[in-house]
Protein backbone atom coordinates (compact mmCIF):
# COMPACT_ATOMS: atom_id res chain seq x y z
CA UNK A 1 0.00 0.00 0.00
CA UNK A 2 1.42 3.21 -0.81
CA UNK A 3 1.75 5.35 2.16
CA UNK A 4 0.35 9.02 2.09
CA UNK A 5 2.45 11.77 4.33
CA UNK A 6 0.04 13.94 6.48
CA UNK A 7 1.91 17.05 5.98
CA UNK A 8 1.46 17.55 2.39
CA UNK A 9 -2.08 16.38 2.46
CA UNK A 10 -2.77 18.88 4.79
CA UNK A 11 -1.02 22.12 3.21
CA UNK A 12 -2.79 20.87 -0.18
CA UNK A 13 -6.19 21.13 1.75
CA UNK A 14 -5.21 24.78 2.95
CA UNK A 15 -4.10 25.86 0.16
CA UNK A 16 -7.34 25.26 -1.17
CA UNK A 17 -9.11 27.75 1.38
CA UNK A 18 -7.77 30.94 -1.15
CA UNK A 19 -10.94 31.80 -2.45
CA UNK A 20 -12.15 31.99 0.79
CA UNK A 21 -10.08 35.25 2.09
CA UNK A 22 -10.74 38.68 -0.49
CA UNK A 23 -6.54 39.13 0.07
CA UNK A 24 -3.66 36.58 -0.48
CA UNK A 25 -2.42 38.03 3.02
CA UNK A 26 -4.90 37.06 4.81
CA UNK A 27 -5.15 33.55 3.54
CA UNK A 28 -1.40 33.65 4.00
CA UNK A 29 -2.24 34.59 7.95
CA UNK A 30 -4.78 31.79 8.03
CA UNK A 31 -2.55 29.20 7.00
CA UNK A 32 0.32 30.26 9.47
CA UNK A 33 -2.48 29.51 12.14
CA UNK A 34 -3.39 26.38 10.97
CA UNK A 35 -0.08 24.97 11.16
CA UNK A 36 0.53 26.77 14.56
CA UNK A 37 -2.47 25.38 16.51
CA UNK A 38 -1.58 21.90 15.76
CA UNK A 39 2.01 22.68 17.30
CA UNK A 40 1.92 25.02 19.68
CA UNK A 41 2.27 23.42 23.39
CA UNK A 42 -0.36 24.11 26.31
CA UNK A 43 -3.86 25.80 25.45
CA UNK A 44 -4.31 26.14 21.53
CA UNK A 45 -4.98 30.24 22.21
CA UNK A 46 -3.76 33.10 20.10
CA UNK A 47 -1.02 34.84 21.49
CA UNK A 48 0.76 30.76 22.26
CA UNK A 49 -0.35 30.19 17.76
CA UNK A 50 1.48 33.84 17.26
CA UNK A 51 4.51 32.61 19.95
CA UNK A 52 5.00 29.08 17.70
CA UNK A 53 5.18 31.40 14.80
CA UNK A 54 8.06 32.75 16.75
CA UNK A 55 6.36 36.68 15.85
CA UNK A 56 6.08 37.33 19.91
CA UNK A 57 8.14 40.27 19.71
CA UNK A 58 5.80 41.72 16.21
CA UNK A 59 2.42 43.77 16.66
CA UNK A 60 -0.40 41.59 17.04
CA UNK A 61 -2.74 43.47 15.80
CA UNK A 62 -3.12 41.81 12.47
CA UNK A 63 -3.71 38.27 14.18
CA UNK A 64 -6.08 39.47 16.11
CA UNK A 65 -7.94 41.33 13.63
CA UNK A 66 -8.04 38.47 11.50
CA UNK A 67 -10.62 36.84 14.21
CA UNK A 68 -12.45 39.81 14.78
CA UNK A 69 -12.43 42.43 11.43
CA UNK A 70 -11.61 40.52 8.79
CA UNK A 71 -14.52 39.30 6.51
CA UNK A 72 -14.26 35.83 6.12
CA UNK A 73 -16.89 32.57 6.83
CA UNK A 74 -15.92 29.42 8.96
CA UNK A 75 -18.49 27.85 6.63
CA UNK A 76 -16.93 28.13 3.67
CA UNK A 77 -13.64 26.69 5.89
CA UNK A 78 -15.63 23.35 5.90
CA UNK A 79 -16.97 23.54 2.47
CA UNK A 80 -13.60 22.94 0.70
CA UNK A 81 -13.76 19.90 3.35
CA UNK A 82 -16.67 18.47 2.66
CA UNK A 83 -15.99 18.77 -0.97
CA UNK A 84 -12.89 16.67 -0.65
CA UNK A 85 -14.26 13.80 1.80
CA UNK A 86 -17.40 13.83 -0.18
CA UNK A 87 -14.72 12.08 -3.21
CA UNK A 88 -13.76 9.29 -0.34
CA UNK A 89 -17.95 8.38 -0.20
CA UNK A 90 -18.50 5.32 -2.60
CA UNK A 91 -21.39 5.67 -5.03
CA UNK A 92 -23.38 2.75 -3.60
CA UNK A 93 -23.40 4.55 -0.03
CA UNK A 94 -25.69 7.31 1.54
CA UNK A 95 -23.88 10.24 2.57
CA UNK A 96 -24.13 9.71 6.36
CA UNK A 97 -23.25 12.44 8.84
CA UNK A 98 -23.16 12.46 13.05
CA UNK A 99 -24.73 15.64 14.39
CA UNK A 100 -23.77 16.61 18.86
CA UNK A 101 -23.34 19.69 20.67
CA UNK A 102 -20.23 19.92 22.75
CA UNK A 103 -18.87 22.57 25.02
CA UNK A 104 -15.40 24.58 25.30
CA UNK A 105 -14.64 25.86 28.70
CA UNK A 106 -14.11 29.63 29.60
CA UNK A 107 -12.94 31.90 32.17
CA UNK A 108 -13.65 35.27 31.09
CA UNK A 109 -17.26 36.68 31.95
CA UNK A 110 -17.03 39.26 29.29
CA UNK A 111 -17.16 36.23 26.36
CA UNK A 112 -20.14 36.94 24.24
CA UNK A 113 -22.30 33.88 24.42
CA UNK A 114 -20.57 32.31 27.38
CA UNK A 115 -22.84 30.84 29.96
CA UNK A 116 -23.48 29.00 32.27
CA UNK A 117 -24.02 24.93 31.49
CA UNK A 118 -23.96 21.98 32.27
CA UNK A 119 -20.66 19.67 32.86
CA UNK A 120 -21.24 16.49 30.46
CA UNK A 121 -18.49 14.83 32.77
CA UNK A 122 -20.56 15.43 35.58
CA UNK A 123 -20.93 12.02 38.17
CA UNK A 124 -23.93 10.11 37.77
CA UNK A 125 -25.38 11.12 41.61
CA UNK A 126 -24.42 14.94 41.14
CA UNK A 127 -24.99 17.56 38.02
CA UNK A 128 -21.78 20.42 37.89
CA UNK A 129 -22.16 23.19 36.24
CA UNK A 130 -19.38 25.06 34.11
CA UNK A 131 -18.99 28.62 32.48
CA UNK A 132 -18.82 27.55 28.54
CA UNK A 133 -19.78 28.09 25.26
CA UNK A 134 -22.06 25.69 23.36
CA UNK A 135 -21.29 24.28 19.93
CA UNK A 136 -23.10 22.18 17.58
CA UNK A 137 -20.52 20.14 15.24
CA UNK A 138 -21.60 17.72 12.40
CA UNK A 139 -18.97 15.18 11.04
CA UNK A 140 -18.86 13.03 8.04
CA UNK A 141 -18.62 8.88 8.68
CA UNK A 142 -16.51 7.94 5.59
CA UNK A 143 -17.03 4.26 5.67
CA UNK A 144 -15.35 1.28 4.25
CA UNK A 145 -16.96 0.62 0.88
CA UNK A 146 -17.62 -3.76 1.61
CA UNK A 147 -18.91 -2.18 5.14
CA UNK A 148 -17.01 -3.84 7.21
CA UNK A 149 -14.26 -1.85 9.48
CA UNK A 150 -14.24 1.34 11.82
CA UNK A 151 -15.84 4.61 10.47
CA UNK A 152 -13.53 7.86 10.13
CA UNK A 153 -14.99 10.98 10.77
CA UNK A 154 -14.63 14.16 9.38
CA UNK A 155 -15.77 17.20 10.91
CA UNK A 156 -17.59 19.53 8.38
CA UNK A 157 -19.62 22.13 10.43
CA UNK A 158 -18.91 23.34 13.57
CA UNK A 159 -21.72 26.05 14.45
CA UNK A 160 -22.12 28.30 17.83
CA UNK A 161 -25.05 27.24 19.36
CA UNK A 162 -25.59 29.76 22.25
CA UNK A 163 -28.63 29.32 25.14
CA UNK A 164 -31.43 31.36 25.17
CA UNK A 165 -31.42 33.55 27.99
CA UNK A 166 -33.79 33.36 30.62
CA UNK A 167 -35.58 36.30 32.14
CA UNK A 168 -34.45 37.35 35.43
CA UNK A 169 -36.49 36.83 38.38
CA UNK A 170 -38.76 39.48 39.53
CA UNK A 171 -39.36 40.21 43.15
CA UNK A 172 -42.20 41.84 44.74
CA UNK A 173 -42.78 43.17 48.19
CA UNK A 174 -45.46 42.29 50.44
CA UNK A 175 -47.70 44.30 50.85
CA UNK A 176 -49.81 43.07 53.10
CA UNK A 177 -46.68 43.50 55.93
CA UNK A 178 -47.56 46.46 58.17
CA UNK A 179 -44.23 47.32 58.23
CA UNK A 180 -43.25 48.76 54.65
CA UNK A 181 -40.33 49.82 55.27
CA UNK A 182 -39.04 46.45 56.40
CA UNK A 183 -36.63 45.06 54.46
CA UNK A 184 -36.23 41.52 55.74
CA UNK A 185 -36.63 37.98 53.64
CA UNK A 186 -40.21 37.92 55.48
CA UNK A 187 -41.29 40.94 53.35
CA UNK A 188 -40.43 40.08 50.01
CA UNK A 189 -41.60 36.96 48.16
CA UNK A 190 -39.70 36.22 44.50
CA UNK A 191 -41.86 36.11 41.96
CA UNK A 192 -41.70 32.50 39.81
CA UNK A 193 -42.10 31.52 35.79
CA UNK A 194 -45.69 33.31 35.02
CA UNK A 195 -47.43 32.08 31.68
CA UNK A 196 -49.06 35.31 32.01
CA UNK A 197 -45.61 37.58 32.17
CA UNK A 198 -45.00 38.78 28.55
CA UNK A 199 -40.96 38.12 29.04
CA UNK A 200 -41.56 34.70 29.98
CA UNK A 201 -43.54 34.22 26.97
CA UNK A 202 -41.45 35.67 24.72
CA UNK A 203 -38.50 33.22 26.08
CA UNK A 204 -40.51 30.14 25.29
CA UNK A 205 -41.18 31.59 22.18
CA UNK A 206 -37.85 32.07 21.57
CA UNK A 207 -36.40 28.89 22.88
CA UNK A 208 -38.56 26.76 20.66
CA UNK A 209 -37.31 29.00 17.48
CA UNK A 210 -33.60 29.28 18.63
CA UNK A 211 -33.22 26.30 21.29
CA UNK A 212 -31.19 23.60 20.48
CA UNK A 213 -33.24 21.33 18.73
CA UNK A 214 -34.00 24.18 16.33
CA UNK A 215 -30.61 25.09 15.51
CA UNK A 216 -29.72 21.20 15.28
CA UNK A 217 -32.32 20.96 12.49
CA UNK A 218 -30.76 24.10 10.99
CA UNK A 219 -27.61 22.59 10.61
CA UNK A 220 -29.27 19.71 8.64
CA UNK A 221 -30.88 21.75 6.58
CA UNK A 222 -27.64 23.77 5.71
CA UNK A 223 -25.97 20.84 5.35
CA UNK A 224 -28.76 19.54 2.87
CA UNK A 225 -28.55 22.48 0.92
CA UNK A 226 -24.53 22.32 0.55
CA UNK A 227 -24.99 18.93 -0.98
CA UNK A 228 -27.70 19.95 -3.44
CA UNK A 229 -25.66 22.64 -4.82
CA UNK A 230 -23.19 19.38 -6.03
CA UNK A 231 -24.46 18.05 -8.77
CA UNK A 232 -22.93 14.44 -8.15
CA UNK A 233 -24.75 14.70 -4.61
CA UNK A 234 -28.17 16.58 -5.18
CA UNK A 235 -30.16 13.12 -5.08
CA UNK A 236 -28.05 11.60 -2.68
CA UNK A 237 -29.79 10.61 0.73
CA UNK A 238 -28.56 12.11 3.48
CA UNK A 239 -28.25 10.10 7.05
CA UNK A 240 -27.98 11.74 10.04
CA UNK A 241 -26.93 10.18 13.27
CA UNK A 242 -28.39 12.30 16.82
CA UNK A 243 -29.06 11.59 19.99
CA UNK A 244 -32.04 11.48 21.82
CA UNK A 245 -31.83 15.50 22.40
CA UNK A 246 -32.59 16.11 19.21
CA UNK A 247 -35.25 13.23 18.68
CA UNK A 248 -38.59 15.23 18.81
CA UNK A 249 -41.12 17.39 16.93
CA UNK A 250 -38.89 19.91 16.61
CA UNK A 251 -36.40 18.46 14.51
CA UNK A 252 -38.50 15.80 12.89
CA UNK A 253 -40.50 18.36 11.62
CA UNK A 254 -38.32 20.06 9.77
CA UNK A 255 -36.07 17.57 7.95
CA UNK A 256 -35.36 18.63 4.47
CA UNK A 257 -35.91 15.83 1.17
CA UNK A 258 -34.01 12.98 1.01
CA UNK A 259 -32.93 12.76 4.39
CA UNK A 260 -33.23 10.01 7.45
CA UNK A 261 -32.37 10.74 11.00
CA UNK A 262 -31.35 8.20 12.60
CA UNK A 263 -31.49 8.44 16.54
CA UNK A 264 -32.28 7.61 20.23
CA UNK A 265 -35.28 8.07 21.97
CA UNK A 266 -37.31 6.53 25.31
CA UNK A 267 -37.82 2.82 25.96
CA UNK A 268 -41.81 4.37 27.40
CA UNK A 269 -43.03 6.25 24.77
CA UNK A 270 -46.47 5.29 23.48
CA UNK A 271 -46.82 4.65 19.57
CA UNK A 272 -49.83 3.95 17.41
CA UNK A 273 -50.35 2.27 14.48
CA UNK A 274 -51.01 3.64 11.30
CA UNK A 275 -55.54 4.37 11.17
CA UNK A 276 -57.38 2.15 8.77
CA UNK A 277 -59.35 2.94 5.96
CA UNK A 278 -62.70 4.25 6.48
CA UNK A 279 -65.62 4.83 4.44
CA UNK A 280 -68.41 6.92 4.38
CA UNK A 281 -69.02 10.24 6.24
CA UNK A 282 -67.17 11.68 9.18
CA UNK A 283 -63.75 12.99 10.18
CA UNK A 284 -61.13 10.40 9.76
CA UNK A 285 -58.86 8.99 11.93
CA UNK A 286 -55.62 10.11 13.28
CA UNK A 287 -53.96 7.17 15.01
CA UNK A 288 -55.32 3.22 14.49
CA UNK A 289 -54.59 1.15 17.51
CA UNK A 290 -52.21 1.15 20.51
CA UNK A 291 -49.38 -0.55 20.27
CA UNK A 292 -47.72 -0.27 23.52
CA UNK A 293 -44.07 0.88 24.43
CA UNK A 294 -40.62 -0.26 22.74
CA UNK A 295 -40.37 -2.26 26.05
CA UNK A 296 -42.38 -3.99 25.59
CA UNK A 297 -42.18 -4.88 22.14
CA UNK A 298 -38.72 -5.88 22.75
CA UNK A 299 -40.11 -8.31 25.29
CA UNK A 300 -42.93 -9.42 22.59
CA UNK A 301 -42.62 -12.80 21.65
CA UNK A 302 -44.70 -12.65 18.67
CA UNK A 303 -42.49 -10.36 17.61
CA UNK A 304 -39.40 -12.40 15.41
CA UNK A 305 -36.06 -11.54 15.74
CA UNK A 306 -33.97 -10.86 12.60
CA UNK A 307 -30.14 -11.09 12.25
CA UNK A 308 -27.43 -8.64 10.60
CA UNK A 309 -23.83 -8.71 10.15
CA UNK A 310 -22.26 -5.88 11.99
CA UNK A 311 -18.50 -4.78 12.86
CA UNK A 312 -17.84 -3.21 16.34
CA UNK A 313 -15.05 -2.57 18.84
CA UNK A 314 -12.52 -4.00 16.06
CA UNK A 315 -14.38 -7.37 15.09
CA UNK A 316 -17.41 -8.60 13.04
CA UNK A 317 -21.00 -9.24 15.62
CA UNK A 318 -24.39 -11.38 14.49
CA UNK A 319 -26.35 -8.79 15.76
CA UNK A 320 -30.51 -9.86 16.65
CA UNK A 321 -33.08 -6.88 16.20
CA UNK A 322 -36.86 -6.29 15.36
CA UNK A 323 -38.13 -4.20 13.01
CA UNK A 324 -41.48 -2.66 13.35
CA UNK A 325 -43.32 -0.50 11.35
CA UNK A 326 -44.83 1.36 10.01
CA UNK A 327 -45.91 3.18 13.41
CA UNK A 328 -47.40 6.70 14.90
CA UNK A 329 -45.98 8.60 17.76
CA UNK A 330 -48.24 11.30 18.71
CA UNK A 331 -46.19 13.38 20.72
CA UNK A 332 -42.84 13.19 18.82
CA UNK A 333 -43.45 12.71 15.35
CA UNK A 334 -47.57 13.31 15.09
CA UNK A 335 -48.90 11.91 11.79
CA UNK A 336 -45.33 11.11 10.31
CA UNK A 337 -44.83 7.26 9.84
CA UNK A 338 -41.94 5.86 11.64
CA UNK A 339 -40.25 2.93 11.44
CA UNK A 340 -39.10 1.19 15.09
CA UNK A 341 -35.92 -1.17 15.52
CA UNK A 342 -35.46 -2.95 18.79
CA UNK A 343 -31.45 -4.06 18.96
CA UNK A 344 -31.26 -7.24 21.06
CA UNK A 345 -28.67 -7.60 24.23
CA UNK A 346 -25.52 -7.13 23.14
CA UNK A 347 -22.56 -7.47 25.33
CA UNK A 348 -19.90 -4.46 25.13
CA UNK A 349 -16.00 -4.58 26.16
CA UNK A 350 -14.91 -1.36 26.88
CA UNK A 351 -11.31 -1.16 28.93
CA UNK A 352 -11.78 -0.75 32.47
CA UNK A 353 -15.28 -0.69 32.45
CA UNK A 354 -15.95 -4.67 31.30
CA UNK A 355 -18.55 -6.24 29.46
CA UNK A 356 -22.36 -4.86 29.25
CA UNK A 357 -24.94 -6.10 28.03
CA UNK A 358 -26.77 -3.50 25.95
CA UNK A 359 -30.36 -3.83 24.34
CA UNK A 360 -30.87 -0.95 21.82
CA UNK A 361 -33.96 -0.31 19.94
CA UNK A 362 -34.06 2.34 17.06
CA UNK A 363 -36.81 3.26 13.94
CA UNK A 364 -35.32 2.75 10.08
CA UNK A 365 -37.71 3.99 7.56
CA UNK A 366 -36.11 2.41 4.46
CA UNK A 367 -35.00 -0.55 2.55
CA UNK A 368 -31.44 0.83 2.18
CA UNK A 369 -27.87 0.29 3.44
CA UNK A 370 -27.95 1.31 6.92
CA UNK A 371 -25.05 2.72 8.61
CA UNK A 372 -25.36 2.48 12.67
CA UNK A 373 -22.67 5.38 14.26
CA UNK A 374 -23.35 5.76 18.11
CA UNK A 375 -21.26 8.67 19.16
CA UNK A 376 -21.59 8.12 22.58
CA UNK A 377 -23.09 5.42 24.42
CA UNK A 378 -24.91 6.78 26.85
CA UNK A 379 -27.56 4.29 26.67
CA UNK A 380 -25.90 1.11 28.22
CA UNK A 381 -27.85 0.22 30.51
CA UNK A 382 -26.27 0.93 34.40
CA UNK A 383 -23.08 2.52 33.19
CA UNK A 384 -24.43 5.68 31.02
CA UNK A 385 -22.14 8.14 33.09
CA UNK A 386 -19.53 6.16 33.55
CA UNK A 387 -18.74 5.46 29.84
CA UNK A 388 -19.58 9.05 28.84
CA UNK A 389 -16.66 9.96 31.14
CA UNK A 390 -14.16 7.35 29.53
CA UNK A 391 -14.46 9.93 26.22
CA UNK A 392 -14.47 6.64 24.61
CA UNK A 393 -16.39 6.18 20.93
CA UNK A 394 -18.06 3.21 20.20
CA UNK A 395 -18.71 3.20 16.68
CA UNK A 396 -21.35 0.41 15.01
CA UNK A 397 -21.40 0.13 11.04
CA UNK A 398 -24.50 -2.21 10.29
CA UNK A 399 -25.66 -3.41 7.16
CA UNK A 400 -29.17 -4.44 7.44
CA UNK A 401 -30.60 -6.87 4.16
CA UNK A 402 -32.60 -4.70 2.56
CA UNK A 403 -33.93 -3.16 -1.08
CA UNK A 404 -33.45 -0.39 -3.33
CA UNK A 405 -36.34 2.00 -2.55
CA UNK A 406 -35.72 5.48 -2.09
CA UNK A 407 -38.02 7.80 0.40
CA UNK A 408 -38.52 11.48 -0.59
CA UNK A 409 -38.32 12.38 2.80
CA UNK A 410 -37.44 10.00 5.59
CA UNK A 411 -36.61 10.68 9.62
CA UNK A 412 -34.83 6.85 11.48
CA UNK A 413 -33.95 7.64 14.89
CA UNK A 414 -31.35 5.44 16.78
CA UNK A 415 -32.50 3.69 20.05
CA UNK A 416 -30.95 2.01 23.24
CA UNK A 417 -31.48 -0.67 24.90
CA UNK A 418 -33.77 1.12 27.21
CA UNK A 419 -34.17 3.74 24.32
CA UNK A 420 -36.26 3.51 21.50
CA UNK A 421 -36.30 5.60 18.49
CA UNK A 422 -38.45 6.78 15.45
CA UNK A 423 -38.28 7.42 11.71
CA UNK A 424 -40.73 8.93 9.44
CA UNK A 425 -40.90 8.04 6.20
CA UNK A 426 -44.27 8.09 3.85
CA UNK A 427 -46.01 4.79 4.53
CA UNK A 428 -45.01 3.34 0.98
CA UNK A 429 -41.95 4.11 1.86
CA UNK A 430 -41.50 1.89 4.72
CA UNK A 431 -43.63 -1.15 3.31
Amino acid sequence: MKQIKLLPQFLNLIQQWRPCFADYRTHGRAVGFALSLLVCLGRRTISRAICAQQRQFQSWASDYKLFSLSRWSPRSLFDVVLKLALALVSKTQPVVIALDDTITRKTGHRIPNASTLRDPLSPAYHTNLVWALRFIQAVLLICPIDGIGAARAIPIAFNLAPPVPKPKKKKASNTTSADTNDKSDANVKKVGKKTTDPEWKQYYKMRRQQGLSAQGALLIQQIRSRLDAMADFAQRILWVVVDASYCNLTVLSRLPERTVLIGRTRKDIHLSALPEAQSGRGRRRSYGKDLGTPEQMRKDDSIPWQRASIFAAGRSHQLRYKSVGPVLWRRGAQRRPLRLIIIALWPITLTGIGSIATPLTCWSPIRLPIWFKCSKPTSIVGKSKSIRRTKKICSVSARLKSGPNKPSRTSLLFMSPLTPCFCWPPSNALA
